[in-house]
């Protein structure tokens, strides 16, 4: 049985998700590639400036690095998603197509975006529910440039330093009843399948 945090967190979930599925449609229509995502970049942190989190600024060009305190000083967890596109011509047919010739999100990174800030929405709202913070960090060049190894040198994971990191990933065949175990799980699931 769901408590009632959980079922206020469910509620406003299921509250942004077409916000959310708008948003992947928008990143999948103008991809970027590794280390080239200035636009991204750019509608991330427009997107993200009504939220009250704390935008960090950027440690490559194209990253974006956030910080969201909770009610009280205490852990960190650390939630990760890719952000760049690959050097592929889009053939879907999709209504929301790659409007970039040559470029395409081709391995889900607009999902993994669309996840990540759908968490930044809702745990905005409930910041005065837990203790310790979040960092949010959407990674450019996962692809092709590796670029994660190069934002930890530059200081992406320091103050604070993260108890737990955990990177949006998705994937099909999971069934329901093993989705609705991690939320996170399931607006991947239903963004991925719109």
């Amino acid at each position: 049985m769901d408590t009632p945090i959980i079922q206020q967190l469910n509620t406003e979930i299921d509250s942004i998700l077409p916000e959310i599925v708008d948003i992947r449609h928008t990143l999948h229509q103008n991809p970027e590639i590794a280390l080239k995502e200035c636009e991204t970049a750019e509608f991330i942190r427009k997107t993200l400036k009504p939220t009250r989190i704390r935008l960090l600024k950027p440690f490559l060009e194209t990253d974006v690095v956030a910080i969201l305190q909770g009610k009280k000083q205490g852990k960190n967890i650390t939630l990760r998603a890719d952000i760049d596109a690959l050097p592929i011509q889009e053939k879907t047919g999709l209504p929301y197509a790659s409007k970039r010739a040559g470029f395409m999100h081709a391995c889900g990174h607009d999902g993994h975006t669309a996840m990540l800030m759908g968490a930044t929405f809702v745990l905005s709202k409930f910041k005065d529910e837990f203790n310790g913070s979040v960092r949010f960090v959407f990674q450019p060049g996962e692809e092709i440039a590796a670029a994660g190894k190069d934002l930890v040198e530059k200081g992406a994971l320091k103050n604070p330093k993260p108890d737990a990191v955990i990177a949006f990933m998705h994937g099909r065949g999971y069934g329901r009843e093993r989705l609705h175990q991690s939320r996170a799980c399931l607006w991947q699931h239903q963004i991925s399948s719109k």
